[in-house]
């Protein structure tokens, strides 16, 4: 079985380098999805991703589920995401938006999608946290 983990508003990969050993320790096959990388007071750990919480795709765990699909090695028939605070967030709206996700694991979550925020940050209730196929999710 998989499990994709998903940091919180930390950023980056740390997250899942913290639990993946412990989860990869019980059978998983882990995969960390960082998704947003601020850089707080430093340089971005993925230039490339977002450094914002503005419309961040939750349409691209599925580029992961994809990706996973090609390895003879994984479950894919048994995917489960274990998200932390805003991962939590974006973990509840991947499990409520994908029927091959089998399993969720919320820590901390949110009851409801958040506006943006960050240095990125359109201006106070003008965006989303997260976006569904290039549209800003309701917040």
């Amino acid at each position: 079985p998989v499990l994709i983990v998903l940091g919180g508003s930390e950023g980056g990969a740390s997250t899942a380098r913290a639990y993946a050993p412990r989860f990869a320790s019980y059978g998983y096959a882990v995969v960390g999805l960082p998704y947003y990388s601020p850089g707080w007071g430093g340089e971005r750990e993925f230039p490339g991703l977002p450094g914002s919480f503005v419309d961040i795709p939750v349409d691209r765990l599925d580029s992961v589920r994809t990706w996973l699909a090609r390895r003879a090695d994984v479950d894919t028939a048994r995917i489960g995401i274990w998200g932390v605070s805003k991962g939590a967030e974006y973990a509840l709206l991947g499990a409520s938006r994908f029927r091959w996700v089998k399993a969720v694991a919320a820590i901390v979550p949110s009851d409801v999608v958040w506006e943006e925020w960050g240095a990125d940050a359109k201006g106070e209730g003008t965006a989303s946290s997260f976006g569904w196929r290039g549209r800003p999710l309701p917040f």
